[in-house]
């Protein structure tokens, strides 16, 4: 399964392709990433994530409850 895309990001909260919406864990105080750009970040913490085990493919299919 492909991993969710951002669709939407502002200064408190991001939104992916599965429908959920995650708050926005660090402060925006210069300006509110694009979409594109919170992609960039979001994947590679995403990719951080999953080396250290913290996320699987179980939970990325299902959309994961952590």
């Amino acid at each position: 399964m492909e991993r969710p895309k951002v669709v939407r990001v502002n200064k408190d909260e991001f939104e992916l392709s599965d429908g959920s919406v995650h708050p926005m864990m660090f402060d925006q105080t210069d300006k509110t990433p694009t979409v594109k750009e919170f992609q960039k970040s979001y994947d590679q913490w995403f990719d951080l994530f999953q080396q250290l085990g913290l996320v699987n493919d179980d939970e990325q299919e299902t959309g994961g409850d952590r």
